[in-house]
């Protein structure tokens, strides 16, 4: 590869950390709280896979939608 290739590779990856560190904590403990679910059903389980996604989307949403919504309105 080349290393222009490589840099851009790198800044890529580190932009989408920078940007999204939180959300993909979020779906990592989703994608493990899925794997114990799969593996033995629970009730703790669901309530964390649950729980991962209600993180997940109420990050999102206050990133995208309510940021924006307050800068119209002040």
């Amino acid at each position: 590869m080349s290393t222009d290739l490589t840099s851009n590779l790198i800044r890529g990856a580190y932009s989408l950390i920078n940007h999204n560190g939180e959300v993909l904590v979020y779906v990592l403990g989703s994608l493990i709280a899925l794997i114990a679910l799969i593996a033995r059903p629970t009730r703790l389980a669901i309530i964390y896979l649950l729980a991962f996604g209600v993180l997940a989307f109420g990050f999102e949403y206050n990133k995208h939608i309510m940021e924006p919504l307050r800068a119209q309105t002040i």
